[in-house]
């Protein structure tokens, strides 16, 4: 019970007190939490900004007054058979206007005789209103290491976007746990359209598919934009 309180009061004082980087390091978001207050954690508090997750359908915002986008990155509470029944999710690095979120999912014996346990990296983009992976780790082994590398990534801001350059060790990969990515998301107009997208560029791929190999990760579908709406 004393071990709680201090927790508690440590919590208490990051919350309150603390730098953003303290915030992030101390709090992650986690898919069993009943307590509306676990599903959120600030991410720019000077502004107001923070991260919030629903577990139920599945979905995680960015948000502050007046403004909202919501990503959907797992499925909903009863929509089937999924690989990653619990999760946690976390902030690595922020700004006002971008972030490098973490998903983590624990072991989990999905079906009888099979077990999903992995690490996915999204960079988040608010002008785009993009939340899109740019690496996925997984193993299907019941007894393994978390395939959690290490360094974790860290996206460079450049004119008009981002670089990410990270060469990391995956411990779950016995053959070959080396990561060496070398990638550039930039906003650019799509012409049909005529919305902004987070377009990536492989810049260790060969001429005509600079947008394969390492750009092949997904990007979140995205529920809801206020600030379009309210432009």
């Amino acid at each position: 019970m004393i071990d709680a309180r201090e927790a508690a009061a440590y919590n208490k004082k990051v919350l309150e007190a603390g730098t953003d980087q303290q915030r992030w390091n101390q709090f992650r978001l986690y898919s069993d939490s009943k307590d509306p207050n676990r599903l959120k954690v600030p991410m720019i508090l000077a502004i107001g900004l923070e991260m919030k997750l629903d577990p139920k359908k599945g979905d995680i915002s960015i948000e502050k007054s007046g403004q909202k986008q919501v990503f959907k990155i797992d499925d909903a509470v009863g929509s089937g058979a999924n690989t990653c029944p619990k999760y946690s999710v976390r902030i690595l690095d922020a700004l006002s206007t971008y972030a490098m979120i973490e998903k983590s999912c624990s072991i989990s014996e999905y079906v009888p005789g099979k077990y999903h346990m992995g690490v996915d990296y999204y960079l988040y983009d608010m002008q785009t209103a993009t939340l899109r992976s740019v690496w996925e780790g997984s193993s299907t082994e019941k007894v393994s290491p978390f395939p959690r590398p290490k360094p974790a990534p860290q996206v460079k801001k450049i004119s008009n976007g981002y670089q990410l350059d990270w060469s990391a060790t995956d411990p779950s990969n016995k053959q070959d746990g080396k990561i060496n990515i070398h990638t550039k998301y930039v906003r650019e107009k799509d012409h049909q359209t005529g919305k902004t997208e987070l377009v990536c560029t492989d810049l260790t791929a060969a001429k005509g598919e600079e947008h394969g190999g390492a750009c092949e990760g997904g990007i979140l579908p995205l529920i809801l934009n206020q600030m379009a709406q309210t432009q």
